[in-house]
């Protein structure tokens, strides 16, 4: 359990990180004037790989983004938008002139050719040098052709333009720890598929979209792996062992990636995949029971940590002979970098800690208090949803379409029953992972670089973490500012009462109940009474 010490909840600063010049830094000197392509800058981990491009590594060249129109903006206005988040802010204000090193360019990983212009496809043959490839749809119930194009077909065509860039230094493709979830022991190698990646691309392809065929198809394609993202992610690393040719290629494979743990702000989160979706429905007082089992495993990794260890391997990578790159297996080095092998967390561990700030920093956007139960039993599981998520829920609605509304609680309880059962596969199971390459980079880099680009897992105080991570839900998904606490904790106090009263009276019901089956056996059943005395 958590310490029962008072512990003041952690107050999110800036991050003020010593630069280094170039002369004492290694990696800052790699990516000094050199120009990179990021695919997925828009997403979770390329935004934080952006950041720390931009503002450890500030000499860098230009930083080239391929970003799709989406939703009626332009790359350029996708871009003007991510910069306004608050994690930016100490590079808006340390290093106020660094939208010279950016170019966004128009593409998409899921169309042909990445949807580049011929122009843009000459500029960037002719001008980068690093490649880091962290696009992808990390939607685990994605539609299988749609996961197949981004995922399978896009790296391929990523590979293709690196085939065509003149002075290429190194290509980092993202990865997954889960990509061969099917296996318990993992090491750092490229494993086999049941079907190699041109035939997935030739089934996917001969659906034409068609829903039916697409949804008959998916039990088979997907074999023993659980869900199209884990799945593809693995036959994207196929693509990387079958079309590499002579590329200077490394894969990287983070775990469960997770909120910051410095940079560029304590505890910085912009989504609700995995984890964060369980703590934000539990700590909104939604979610109430948990298809885990707590003595499992939890391989969390920090975003940043992921990143700055990113940084490194394509740092190590580039600086392979073609020797030293033919000597490892599959030609291609793999960085697991994970967190059970040597810094170990139960997701009991994880859920009290949580919890316990989150008891002391409540939002004032909850419903209830939290009270989540992890049940690894599947029965108990099913039996306890519908006692704590549906009833609840059935009732609330009966009371809304009373009251003239729509259904509202039952459409959420949906949702929430489809993201569980997504994640219950990663929290019944443990995995067991080789991450030897990444534990020799962490050894070779030197003491200024291990300062400038942290990725020691073993440094984490999972207690002191998971306290910033809590209050960087509460920040940067629920809004919330810290001043707001003492109304969020008034309104827990109230809950808490309401809480206990609702216990009581189920507690009292049930005994009535009870009592009322005793009193039908014995009085409304006289024969069992004289039965009774018979003996």
């Amino acid at each position: 359990m958590p310490p029962s010490q008072q512990i003041t909840p952690p107050v999110l600063e800036k991050n003020a990180a010593n630069l280094a010049s170039p002369a004492q830094s290694d990696l800052v000197n790699f990516y000094k004037g050199q120009n990179i392509l990021i695919t997925g800058a828009t997403g979770f981990m390329g935004k934080v790989l952006l950041e720390k491009l931009l503002y450890t590594c500030h000499e860098v060249g230009t930083i080239y983004m391929l970003i799709r129109t989406k939703k009626g903006q332009q790359p350029e206005q996708r871009l003007d938008t991510i910069f306004d988040s608050p994690m930016f802010e100490r590079l808006r204000e340390e290093r106020p002139k660094f939208r010279h090193h950016l170019h966004a360019v128009s593409g998409d990983v899921g169309e042909p050719g990445l949807g580049l212009s011929a122009e843009d496809r000459v500029t960037l043959a002719d001008k980068v040098n690093i490649v880091f490839h962290c696009a992808a749809t990390v939607r685990f119930d994605e539609v299988l052709n749609v996961a197949v194009n981004i995922n399978v077909r896009g790296t391929k065509c990523v590979v293709d333009l690196c085939k065509e860039m003149k002075d290429l230094r190194v290509f980092m493709h993202v990865s997954t720890a889960y990509a061969n979830c099917p296996k318990q022991h993992i090491g750092e190698e490229i494993y086999d598929m049941p079907l190699d990646c041109e035939r997935v691309m030739r089934l996917s392809d001969a659906t034409g979209g068609d829903p039916k065929l697409i949804e008959a198809l998916t039990p088979a394609m997907l074999g023993d792996w659980p869900n199209s993202y884990s799945f593809t992610k693995a036959v994207g690393e196929s693509v990387i062992k079958m079309h590499r040719g002579a590329l200077p290629v490394g894969i990287f494979r983070p775990s469960i990636v997770v909120n910051s743990a410095s940079e560029p702000l304590p505890g910085w989160i912009d989504n609700l995949y995995g984890p964060g979706g369980v703590v934000l429905a539990s700590g909104g007082g939604l979610m109430r029971v948990l298809n885990v089992d707590g003595k499992k495993l939890a391989d969390l990794v920090p975003v940043d940590m992921a990143c700055n260890a990113l940084l490194a391997s394509a740092w190590e990578t580039a600086s392979l002979t073609p020797e030293e790159r033919a000597a490892e297996v599959d030609g291609v080095p793999i960085y697991n970098y994970i967190s059970s092998t040597d810094n170990p967390l139960t997701w009991d561990l994880f859920m009290q800690h949580t919890s316990y700030y989150g008891d002391r920093m409540p939002v004032n956007q909850a419903v209830w208090i939290y009270c989540l139960s992890l049940v690894p039993g599947r029965w108990a599981y099913l039996f306890l949803i519908g006692l704590l998520h549906f009833l609840p829920a059935l009732l609330v609605d009966i009371v809304c379409v009373a009251i003239g509304n729509k259904f509202r609680a039952i459409p959420v309880y949906k949702k929430i029953y489809k993201f569980s059962e997504v994640i219950a596969y990663f929290g019944l199971r443990e995995w067991y992972f080789k991450n030897h390459h990444t534990k020799n980079l962490w050894r070779r880099l030197s003491p200024k670089d291990q300062e400038l680009f942290a990725f020691d897992i073993t440094q984490i105080d999972w207690f002191k973490y998971l306290g910033d991570y809590t209050k960087g839900m509460r920040i940067f998904m629920f809004k919330e500012n810290p001043t707001t606490i003492p109304q969020g904790l008034a309104r827990r106090r109230r809950f808490w009462y309401l809480h206990q009263a609702v216990r009581a009276a189920s507690a009292y019901l049930v005994l009535r109940a009870c009592w009322a089956v005793l009193v039908w056996l014995v009085v409304g059943r006289p024969e069992l009474v004289a039965a009774v005395q018979a003996s």
